[in-house]
This record gives C-alpha cells, structure tokens and sequence, in this order.
C-alpha cells in the first residue's frame, strides 16, 4: 500500500495489556492479524488430548465423584475454551483481565455449549473477569481445578506471578498446560496491532523468558515438566508480529504436573502468591 506524502504517520502507543486487549478484542481472531494464534492452533491439538486425559485418569484415581474442573487461564475471546466444551459433564472456565474479551467468549461459547448433544458436552461454562496484577482474590468458581491451561499468556506476567497463580488455582495433583512464544521469536518482537478505528499502532507489556527460566520458576511453584515441544515456523508468517518467520522457533508448549509436599527446606509447596 502506498502512503500518502501528507498523511502524518500514524502513532505508535505503548499501553496496559488489559487495554491492549480490550482494544484489540473485536479483530483479535482474525488470522491475518494473528500470526502466532494461528501457530498455536496447530499446535495445541498435539499436547491437549493427552493432557485432558492425563487430568481425567488423575481425578478418577482419587476416587472423585465431582465432574472435571479445567480453567482456561487468560482465555481471551475463547478460542481453546471452545475446544474444552465436549469434555462430559466438565466445568469450563474461562478467565480474562480484559473484560471485552470476556463478553466475546461467554457469547460464543454459551452458543456452542447449546448446540451440543450430550453425553459429548461439558456440564457447564462459567467466565470471569480476573487480573493476576491487580486482584488479590480468585472468582470462588476458580479454584481447586484439575487441569489449567493458559495459552499465549505467559509473557505478559512475572514468571512468579504466573506459576503463582497457576498454583492457587490448582488441585496439588493437577495439570497445567502452558503454550507461549517461543523465546527465539520473542527475543526480536512483540505482540501489536493496528487499531481499526485510528490506525495506531498498539503495544502492551512483554517479556522474555528463557526455556530455562520458565523451567526453573515452576519448579519453585513445585510443578513437574512432563513435555516440551518447541515449533519452527514453515512458512513465512505474517500478522501481529509481521513476517520473515520461516525456520525461527516461534511456539513452545510445556506440560506440568503438580507435586506439593514437603521439601528439604522446609516449604510446604505452595508459593506466596498473595491469593
């Protein structure tokens, strides 16, 4: 596209990542604007089986007579909460700092929840508006879970405070399931997008971690990797964080196991997350 000599360029504004995402909620699942969800799509599908049906071997062993809990932990406008809908008689829930994306999953996920048949459909699914940075108190409906999983979330919190939380809402026997950007991509971008309505470029708060240190920081929260799978992009990807991604690792997805006990030094297992 060429620009216009007398058009001023456009802004480029560096906002919270709660208004970040209530801004982009509206064109936040469009797949051009959304390279690595697009990525994340593919992917998940090779570690989400397997770990729901490690979750449901775990609560059965216990002899748990409640249904399956499993929390989608920044779950944005829904996109994988959508695909937790047809575990039987599960409660689904979703949680967001940004209320826009909320509104957006509840709505098509109460709609796909209608139209499925039993006994292929989950008992029910509950969404709340929850901020690791500013609240202090989990939704009731949050905690005790079975298995979480929290998708492209991980880089906008402190490594604390994400195993932290992680950690307060799950069962001691748990599983967590994490995807992020790679730590190769997100080393040279960010996540942004273009506002519709002015043309302004939009960013949040990032960070980058190592394998390594994500690694060692859910440890301290007493989680246990089971799996790691890293993704080099096979095409040149382009959207929210623009092209000339082809042969760079750009997703990474772990699996974890909750394990709280006593340790040497004297720590039950549960961090201080302050929740």
């Amino acid at each position: 596209m060429c620009r216009n000599r007398d058009k001023q360029p456009n802004a480029v504004q560096h906002l919270p990542t709660t208004e970040v995402y209530d801004r982009w909620a509206t064109t936040y699942d469009k797949p051009v604007a959304n390279n690595l969800q697009n990525l994340d799509d593919d992917e998940l599908p090779s570690l989400l089986p397997g770990f729901l049906s490690l979750a449901g071997q775990q609560a059965n062993s216990q002899d748990d007579q409640s249904n399956l809990r499993i929390i989608d932990s920044g779950c944005g406008t829904g996109r994988n909460t959508l695909k937790l809908l047809d575990v039987p008689d599960a409660t689904v829930v979703g949680l967001d700092a940004s209320s826009n994306m909320i509104d957006i999953a509840s709505s098509r996920c109460s709609a796909r929840l209608t139209a499925l048949r039993a006994p292929m459909k989950a008992k029910e699914v509950l969404f709340g508006v929850y901020d690791p940075l500013q609240d202090t108190t989990l939704p009731h409906f949050a905690k005790t879970a079975d298995a979480i999983i929290s998708t492209l979330v991980l880089e906008h919190l402190p490594l604390a405070t994400f195993f932290g939380t992680m950690a307060a809402m799950l069962n001691s026997s748990g599983y967590l399931l994490v995807s992020s950007t790679h730590p190769d991509m997100a080393a040279m971008s960010e996540a942004a997008f273009e506002d519709p309505s002015t043309g302004d470029k939009i960013w949040g708060t990032s960070h980058v971690y190592t394998i390594n240190e994500t690694i060692t920081e859910a440890k301290k929260a007493r989680f246990e990797l089971l799996e790691l799978r890293e993704k080099v992009a096979e095409e040149d990807m382009r959207g929210a964080r623009g092209g000339g991604w082809k042969g760079v690792k750009c997703w990474l997805g772990l699996v974890f196991k909750r394990s709280v006990g006593p340790s040497s030094d004297g720590n039950d297992g549960n961090p201080s997350s302050g929740l």
